[in-house]
């Protein structure tokens, strides 16, 4: 199988491709399955783990651990790695990050 699609009647084919599905950076639907992919990750993480404080931000996804150890949110990172594994994906997770903007009025 090899994913292509037709541009003024030639058919053009992506080299070493195994799949029919392809979303090129820069398409036109990459940010709506982008989007979907994201949320449907993240509602995966909330039905595992419980958490109502899950969301996206950005092109991030935000998770807030309040009120447990440095070890209970280290087990819980490691358990967020494995869950995001079994999708075939890596995921960097940042523990006790605390973060503050101000913003000034001019």
């Amino acid at each position: 199988m090899k994913c292509a699609f037709r541009l003024s009647n030639e058919v053009w084919i992506k080299r070493n491709s195994e799949s029919l599905f392809d979303v090129a950076m820069g398409c036109f639907d990459g940010a709506e399955i982008f989007n979907l992919v994201g949320l449907y990750l993240l509602n995966t993480v909330a039905k595992k783990f419980g958490n109502k404080y899950v969301g996206p931000y950005r092109d991030n996804g935000l998770i807030l651990i309040k009120g447990n150890s440095a070890r209970v949110a280290d087990k819980f990172r490691n358990d967020l790695q494995t869950l995001f594994e079994q999708f075939n994906l890596k995921i960097t997770a940042l523990i006790d990050q605390l973060s503050r903007r101000h913003i000034k009025p001019n």
